[in-house]
């Protein structure tokens, strides 16, 4: 989406010191599927229409919601420290959507890839659909969103989510695309 802070807060760091006040709506939206959350969108533009200057605004946002389908029992973390500039990441098992497994938000921590930005010990279920959704705000510079995950039982360092795990549709339902 193009300018929107998700109704976050004003603050001294948030939004550049209210360049966004709390309230500010969408002026452009795309929408699509991306197999994957591992973006470098740089300086000069959004998401939603990068080779357009006229719809540059360098302050812009993107929600990704989706299926998770576990592939070990285990527990997991989600690394989201190459994240500029804010973020909210949030993780519901499919069998309860009103009270997350995990959540963490970092509206107001902002910067360049913050070592402290990972979720910690998840447990997922081999074969469980978890529900995933994730946000990002870019107030301007230097735009960039990388979602990364780690569990022991499967991977010696952390990569990005793959594709192979996530989904549109509950992958549990027939005929859902990945």
């Amino acid at each position: 989406m193009g300018a929107t802070n998700f109704d976050q807060p004003e603050g001294p760091d948030f939004q550049n010191a209210g360049k966004r006040p709390a309230g500010t709506v969408a002026t452009l939206e795309k929408k699509c599927i991306e197999p994957v959350i591992d973006f470098e969108w740089g300086s000069n533009g959004s998401p939603c229409n990068p080779d357009e200057a006229e719809y540059n605004d360098p302050a812009f946002c993107c929600k990704w919601t989706g299926y998770l389908l576990a592939p070990e029992t285990s527990y997991y973390t989600f690394d989201c420290t190459h994240w500029d500039d804010g973020f909210s990441f949030t993780i519901y098992d499919i069998d309860d959507l009103e009270s997350p497994l995990a959540h963490n938000e970092f509206w107001n921590t902002w910067g360049w890839d913050k070592p402290e930005w990972t979720v910690n010990d998840v447990e997922l279920e081999k074969g469980h659909v978890y529900f995933l959704d994730v946000r990002h705000y870019e107030n301007e510079f230097g735009a960039h969103a990388r979602l990364c995950w780690f569990c022991e039982d499967i991977h010696t360092s952390k990569e990005v989510l793959p594709a192979e795990v996530m989904y549109v549709s509950n992958p549990q339902l027939s005929g859902v695309e990945s």
